[in-house]
């Protein structure tokens, strides 16, 4: 009777155990998974922010290399306007001595 009963409680602890160990394997496999969906979503966020910066970088260049903008009473000079999808207005004043490529680059910063 004690044989048997060594033997459940062995069958028992055994099983305690697998359990315990599944368990264990479980969790870990759910860090693993936790800690690389936070990597890539890390690696995300920065390549995203490479992008703005690359954007802003962009933006910053052209603008630099427009030609200033004429003076108002510049009969010479043309006013453009471009109206956005959202509503909003973009003008600006250009000479006429611009090139189209110029006055288009202000327009395309946004």
């Amino acid at each position: 009777m004690r044989q048997i009963q060594e033997e459940e409680f062995k069958e028992v602890e055994r099983k305690i155990l697998e359990q315990q160990k599944q368990k264990e394997e479980e969790e870990k496999t759910n860090k693993e998974k936790e800690e690389l969906e936070t990597s890539m979503r890390l690696q995300k966020e920065e390549e995203e922010k490479k992008k703005l910066e690359h954007k802003e970088m962009t933006k910053k260049t052209k603008l630099q290399n427009l030609p200033p903008e004429p003076a108002a009473d510049d009969q010479s000079a043309i006013l453009i306007i471009f109206r956005l999808p959202n509503g909003d207005r973009l003008e600006r004043r250009f000479s006429n001595n611009d090139k189209a490529q110029v006055k288009i680059s202000l327009f395309v910063l946004n």
